[in-house]
Formats: structure tokens, sequence, C-alpha cells
């Protein structure tokens, strides 16, 4: 076996067994009772009447039948799924019934992606520059909408004790798929942290509530209000704000905003200076109280689309580097940065 994996590609030499197989493989052992999920006990199998079914299928339908299908399912099968259903009370139509082959599969339509752990690997530099590169394209493509980048998508659209509380809101709403603005105000970060400032201020701007009170009958919230939550695609409110007066977050985009924007981050010996501001923001004026001494700083864009080196000047001397340094003997500095 170890001469043949030398044959193997990179991809399959890097594949692992699969941990359901293995434990499936436990269930085979007569001497073991098995609790697992999804394995019933067999004498419940209802045999013969499966065994009218597929002679019936095949008989009218046999070369259909065995042939290849569409994963969503035949438009016979899911028309009469749509009747069935409605016996339940359940409104649907044969577009939006989703067949699945399985429960493991099932699962894959609700939950499917989450923001946290694509954003954190970011900011946490976890990963490759090119994973996360990929990872980012990930979020703008499944996550980011209108309203924000959502905490998850799709919303649960009904309460699962396995997941917890969040399934209990509303889809859309929250954490279950809402714009909870934590998280949101989180991926400005990681998308400075990619030095990307079009995409930094365009989140920004779909998070502040001044830029959304400029369509006040879509986010009826206060327009001088953080909101905890905006509510997601999959909310009939989709773009309402909520959660005002409730949420830690605002502090938060105050410091998304001076630290990783305006790019002015407090260090042990110094202010950082890492400019995320977009093209149009032609100067910038800004003051940073830090240790007792005001810095009152200008930022000169040149109005490049990547943000280069920046050159800083203090009180008309100038400085290496991108840190403004401790002042001791000072109350007022006077900065300068320019983005080359």
């Amino acid at each position: 076996m170890e001469d043949l994996k030398r044959l193997y590609s990179d991809r399959a030499g890097k594949m692992r067994k699969s941990e359901i197989r293995e434990l499936l493989k436990v269930t085979q052992d007569p001497e073991v009772i098995s609790f697992a999920g999804g394995l019933p006990n067999p004498k419940s199998f209802p045999i013969d009447d499966l065994i009218e079914v597929v002679k019936t299928v095949l008989h009218h339908h046999g070369h259909s039948a065995l042939q290849y299908g569409t994963t969503q399912g035949t438009p016979e099968l899911r028309e009469s799924l749509v009747e069935r259903v409605k016996k339940d009370g359940i409104e649907a139509t044969p577009d939006n019934i989703v067949i699945t082959s399985g429960s493991q599969q099932a699962l894959d339509t609700v939950g499917k992606i989450f923001l946290n752990p694509q954003i954190w690997s970011i900011i946490a530099g976890s990963t490759t520059e090119q994973r996360q590169r990929l990872v980012w394209q990930i979020v703008e493509d499944e996550l980011e909408c209108g309203a924000g980048p959502m905490l998850l998508k799709p919303a649960y659209s009904k309460p699962d004790s396995d997941i917890g509380y969040l399934s209990r809101y509303a889809p859309g709403v929250r954490e279950n798929g809402g714009i909870y603005t934590h998280a949101a105000i989180w991926s400005i970060w990681a998308a400075a942290e990619l030095k990307r400032p079009e995409t930094v201020y365009r989140l920004y701007k779909k998070l502040c509530p001044i830029y959304n009170s400029k369509n006040p009958d879509r986010y009826m919230a206060e327009p001088y209000v953080t909101p905890g939550n905006i509510d997601g695609q999959d909310s009939p409110h989709y773009g309402r704000g909520g959660w005002t007066w409730y949420t830690g977050s605002a502090a938060w985009l105050h410091r998304i905003t001076f630290d990783y924007i305006l790019g002015v981050q407090a260090d042990y010996d110094g202010l950082v200076i890492n400019p995320a501001i977009p093209q149009q923001w032609k100067e910038t004026y800004l003051k940073r109280y830090f240790r007792g001494v005001d810095y009152q700083i200008k930022i000169i864009n040149r109005g490049k689309k990547q943000p280069g080196n920046v050159k800083i000047t203090m009180d008309g001397i100038k400085l290496s580097g991108n840190k403004l340094p401790v002042v001791n003997n000072k109350s007022v500095v006077q900065i300068i940065v320019e983005i080359e």
C-alpha cells in the first residue's frame, strides 16, 4: 500500500478517512447496540410496501427511473410533494421544494456559511494570503448583501435545539442570518487588513446609521444610534434597523473607524499610522488624544486604488516608518500623513 501512495495526486494524498464511515463500521459489530442518529431498527423498514412501489415505478417509468436525473428531483415528484404538504397547511410550489438524498445533505440548506470563521481567519492571519483572498471573495459573493454582511446564510427557518437560541429568532433577524452589527463591523477590519480601502468604505456606509437613515421607510431606526441588528435577506423587513440603545457594537464602530479606516492605532510605544481611506477622501483631518497629547493629524490622499507607503512629518520634522512616537514635552503636535 505504501508503494502505491507515491502514485497519488497531491490532492488525494491529503484526503482523510471519513469519520462517519469509520463510525458506521463500528455499528456493524453484532455485539454493538448503536444509538447513532439515522440508524433505525431494521424491523421498522416497510419492505413489502417498498417492493410494490419499486415494481410499479419500474413497470410504468422504468427507463426514466433508472436514468440519471436532476439533483432537485423530477417535476412529477415535486408536484406530488406540493399536494402532500398542502394537507398539513403548508403552501408550496414545485420550485421551492428541494429533494435531498439524506439528512446530512439537507443540513446544507441552512446555516451553510458563517461570517465569523471567514473574517477572523483574515484578522488573526491564521491562513495564507492566497487563502485569505479566496475567503474574502466568498464573503462578498455569499454573505454581503445590500444592507451589509449577514452573519450566516441561509437562515434557520424553524427552532433547532441542537443549534440553540439563534434558531428561535425569525429568519434574517439578529444571529439568525441578520446583519449582526458586531461581526459585520469586524468585516470592515478584515477588509482593511487586506488593504482594500474601497471595500472598507462600502461596508462602512452599509452599517453607518447616518447613511442608512437616508432611506427611513426601510431602515426605520434612529439615525444617530448604532443598531445591534439590521434585518438580512431572509427577513420580510430586509434592511430594517433594530436593537438600538442596546448594543456594545457602537464602540466597535468607533474603534474600527479610527483604528482601521483612518488608520491611527494606539501601540505600546506610539501611534501606528496605516490608513485605509477611499480614493474620494483627498484630505482628512482628525484629532487623537494619546497619553496626554493632542495629535492633530492631516491625511493627504493621492487617490491611488491600492494604498502604498506613507510619509509622515511631525511639527515639520520627517519621520521614518509609520509610527508616531510618544511625546513628553508638548501638549499639541501637528502631523501630516501623505499616502503615496
